[in-house]
């Protein structure tokens, strides 16, 4: 499992229901995001590149994206599919560098939304997803 910390929350221009901005605007908002993530993610690869002989990506099979969501004082929660929308480019970025190998490999897995006691934080856990039974063959 590798977990990060990225020092972002996705603001109410993230939102797809918000239409008091321009689709333009909101991809604009939601990009802030994968660049707050461009040093966590830079950092968790490097330790668990360093940790084991792999080469180029950390994971090469599916994998599941548990997701926490630390609001800020005064800050709403949202609808979880809301959610998973405003973090596409979070998932973008997980193949940008190198720790998933094909972003379609990504499979949401628990949405949670809590106060933050600090500064608000999002909270990307992955864990390579278990094949289900019966699935792949013989």
């Amino acid at each position: 499992m590798i977990e990060i910390v990225i020092p972002w929350v996705p603001d109410q221009e993230c939102n797809p229901n918000n239409h008091k901005v321009s689709e333009r605007t909101r991809i604009r908002h939601r990009k802030q995001g994968a660049e707050a993530a461009h040093y966590p993610m830079r950092e968790a690869f490097a330790t668990w590149s360093a940790q084991s002989d792999l080469v180029a990506y950390l994971y090469n099979r599916p994998v599941r994206l548990d997701i926490t969501v630390r609001w800020g004082y005064r800050q709403r929660s949202w609808d979880s599919d809301n959610l998973v929308t405003a973090m596409k480019y979070l998932r973008d970025a997980l193949q940008r560098h190198g720790i998933v190998l094909d972003d379609k490999l990504v499979q949401i897995g628990s949405i949670t939304q809590e106060r933050a006691t600090t500064q608000p934080e999002t909270i990307l856990r992955i864990v390579e997803a278990i094949p289900e039974a019966g699935a792949g063959g013989a």
